[in-house]
């Protein structure tokens, strides 16, 4: 018997080091790597400046986050396209648990989920029934 707990396919996360509560991710046994919105992106000398989310989502709070650790990662999509991203250490709390994991940045503003949860934060923790969605979504 296995201690995994059990997501669906759409799980309400918080992101500790954002301020940020009860975002609605979608989980993604696809993706490596978890994906995050991050509308403004500065690189500077030492650091790295990002804003996440823009004014048109529900999780914007404008603040701008300094990480002085981060990463570059090339992310092939499904359709074979290559990209170069950023990627950040972020804590996340998913189904009671609280992990650090990274999570490339990227334009989410034409997805329906601002963030997806990929192998990487699933991997020896969680399996996926996709016939689950959470009771405490409707309200989200």
């Amino acid at each position: 018997m296995t201690n995994k707990k059990i997501l669906g396919h759409l799980e309400v996360i918080d992101l500790p080091d954002l301020s940020l509560t009860d975002i609605v991710a979608r989980v993604d046994s696809g993706a490596h790597v978890s994906a995050i919105w991050a509308s403004k992106i500065n690189e500077t000398k030492d650091s790295l400046k990002v804003v996440f989310f823009d004014e048109t989502s529900p999780y914007f709070n404008g603040k701008t986050i300094i990480f002085d650790h981060f990463k570059f990662i090339k992310i092939k999509s499904s359709n074979g396209l290559v990209q170069r991203r950023y990627k950040v250490l972020l804590n996340v709390k998913v189904n009671e648990f609280v992990v650090k994991e990274w999570f490339t940045l990227a334009d989410r503003s034409k997805m329906k989920y601002s963030v997806l949860i990929g192998r990487n934060i699933l991997k020896d923790r969680f399996l996926i029934d996709v016939s689950i969605e959470k009771t405490n979504l409707t309200d989200k």
